[in-house]
């Protein structure tokens, strides 16, 4: 073939196999999903994408932005509480979707639905596929002839070598509970095969057993084989050659490389128990005493200073770390007593001390000091521990109330002044008074020009008066309204009563008569002026609770002067008062009233029998009727500041 004409067959191959193999389909976009499922809600169940927003934001939270877009629209948007940025944008008659979608491709976020439900939230791509590498295949030979094995174990696992091995020879290995993952070396050659697990086993500070029936057993060195009772062994061997009966750990490394205890005991000795863990872990410890009694335990992954904590917490001894040194020994003693300064950031010391519970207070010193709002604890390091952690737990921001209080007390007063007087005095002068009301004091001369008149006529001869005598008429109602209205502000924290007091004080004389002397008494008189108080004092204790809801229990005691009955006599008051528990939300406003008092009063004078006779009484009597209306509310509105 000419090598010219080799390329256009390949050429030619190649455009065939791209029309025969199938296009490869494009992974859609996250993008295009999002649009395609809002522009079927918009033409589906929710219209409000559909309307048009005009805003302009500048330095607004994203999440507050996108939930004024819910509330406007009637859209449901869950939005996740992490995003709080902070936008600067200016849409103009931009449908609802573009911009949801807009917001979505400039801050990359993701929306879920579930019908017409749209959650919001920032966008985590999913997580990488992770390719686990191949497991390590073992390099282990077995001659069945001459019953022989040859190891190259560099960083294998025991489970994985021992599964290799019964693979190879058939022959049972069985590894202690929790060795299966511990890695191990060795290079045998050719070696009889329990000659070579016994090698195996010494390099990798094991121990090679073989009980009954053929059946090898790896185990650590420190545990024993069970003995022939059958009895498990829980005996543990430390550095110091002795054994503890009924404990079993073992150390694992933490997170930050602190080592972290698994720990079984059965009635075990504390001081055992410390002693033998703390020289496993290689910690110093100095023994002042040793605690008493035994424990049974069993944890998983616990800090040294915790399984302390636990195993001295309901004995008389402590611990204090001093310079890398665990000091242990009776909580009494000086060495081992810690103190420690706790400042209160949203609390006030005072009377803090009357809500620490009485059990944390045992064996612990604590003094208030005012001028930094701190407590100054003395004692055990773990009971200071426990106080530190329940003055934490109380120290809470405390909110704090303004309470608007409108105070309106309304009076209405009528009086009806009828009937005609007449008698001696000043009788040379006459008063005149028709418009608001009748008042007419007829003098003597004009009482003598009406007889006049009348004798004239020839009917009758009244003659006339005397010089001083007069006559009056009076027809007069009156009716009066007075408004007091006064808007106090008191501001308290959460569960502190707020206390106003408005009133005015009078005063009335008291008279002293003192006879000084026997043989030539005198008599020394005196006058002290005494105070008497008419005041209007509303008590109100609010308490917040986590609904943003305030219960107030509301006191209200008004008290008024009253005239008096004599002169100089102190004046009397009259008093009203009602309490209430209310609960209402925040920033509303409730109406308090009733507190209603109404005073009627009738007099009438006039002449014996003739004062009752119809007709007739209307010359010879005086009457006034008077009614008085009181009427007191009480508007209360809370305001919770922070």
């Amino acid at each position: 073939m000419n090598p010219f004409i080799r390329p256009y067959y390949v050429l030619l191959l190649v455009m065939l196999l791209g029309f025969c193999m199938p296009p490869l389909q494009a992974q859609p976009n996250r993008f295009d999903t999002i649009e395609q499922a809002l522009k079927r809600l918009a033409a589906g169940d929710a219209p409000g994408l559909n309307q048009e927003i005009k805003t302009s934001l500048s330095d607004v939270s994203l999440r507050d932005f996108i939930r004024g877009i819910a509330n406007a629209h009637n859209l449901n948007l869950i939005v996740a509480p992490d995003l709080e940025l902070s936008i600067v944008a200016n849409f103009s008659d931009e449908k609802a979707y573009n911009v949801l979608l807009f917001l979505c491709k400039q801050y990359d976020l993701d929306i879920e639905f579930q019908g017409t439900i749209m959650s919001i939230y920032k966008f985590a791509p999913p997580p990488a596929e992770k390719i686990l590498p191949k497991p390590k295949v073992p390099q282990v030979k077995y001659d069945a002839a001459g019953d022989r094995l040859t190891l190259d174990l560099r960083n294998d696992t025991l489970d994985a070598v021992v599964r290799k091995i019964i693979q190879l020879s058939k022959k049972n290995i069985i590894p202690a509970r929790g060795l299966g993952q511990q890695l191990v070396n060795a290079y045998i050659e050719t070696m009889p095969f329990r000659d070579a697990l016994e090698k195996l086993a010494f390099a990798n500070d094991l121990v090679l057993s073989s009980p009954e029936d053929d059946v090898y057993v790896l185990e650590k060195k420190e545990e024993v084989k069970p003995d022939k009772s059958g009895r498990k062994g829980n005996r543990r061997n430390n550095r110091s050659g002795s054994v503890t009966e009924g404990l079993q750990y073992s150390v694992v490394a933490g997170v930050n490389g602190e080592p972290l205890l698994t720990v079984e005991a059965v009635n075990v000795p504390i001081v055992d128990i410390i002693k033998g863990i703390s020289k496993e872990l290689k910690i110093d410890y100095l023994l002042f005493a040793e605690p008493e009694g035994n424990a049974t335990l069993n944890f998983e992954k616990i800090s040294y200073d915790d399984l302390l904590s636990f195993l001295l917490q309901n004995t008389k001894a402590t611990y204090k770390l001093d310079n890398g040194i665990y000091l242990i020994g009776d909580r009494t003693q000086e060495g081992l007593r810690d103190t420690r300064v706790v400042q209160m950031q949203y609390r006030s010391v005072e009377n803090i001390t009357d809500f620490i519970p009485k059990e944390f207070q045992v064996g612990v010193e604590i003094k208030v000091f005012n001028e930094l709002n701190s407590i100054i604890l003395s004692g055990s390091s773990p009971q200071i521990r426990e106080v530190i952690a329940f003055l934490k737990e109380i120290d809470q921001v405390v909110p704090v109330i303004m309470i608007e209080v409108i105070i309106v007390n309304v009076t209405n007063t009528k009086t009806l002044k009828t009937g005609i007087s007449a008698g001696t005095g000043r009788g040379d002068t006459t008063a005149q008074t028709l418009l608001p009301g009748v008042d007419y004091k007829l003098s003597t001369r004009t009482l003598n020009n009406i007889v006049s008149v009348l004798s004239s006529n020839g009917i009758v001869n009244l003659g006339r008066v005397a010089p001083d005598f007069y006559v009056t008429l009076s027809a007069l109602e009156t009716a009066g309204n007075l408004k007091i209205r006064s808007t106090p502000k008191l501001s308290t924290l959460n569960g502190h009563e707020a206390t106003m007091t408005i009133g005015e004080t009078d005063y009335y004389a008291e008279d002293r008569r003192d006879i000084i002397g026997s043989q030539n008494p005198q008599t020394a008189f005196s006058r002290r002026f005494e105070p008497i108080q008419a005041n209007r004092t509303i008590t109100i204790n609010p308490i917040v609770s986590g609904d943003e809801f305030v219960t107030l229990t509301i006191s209200v005691d008004e008290s008024t002067f009253k005239p008096a009955g004599e002169p100089n006599a102190p004046r009397g008051t009259e008093n009203r008062k009602f309490e209430s528990i209310i609960r209402v939300k925040n920033e509303e406003m409730i109406v308090l009233g009733g507190l209603e008092t109404i005073t009627t009063g009738k007099t009438t004078s006039g002449l014996p029998i003739l004062s009752r006779i119809p007709l007739l009484r209307y010359f010879f009597s005086r009457k006034e009727d008077s009614k008085i209306k009181g009427r007191l509310n009480v508007f209360i509105k809370p305001t919770i500041l922070f």
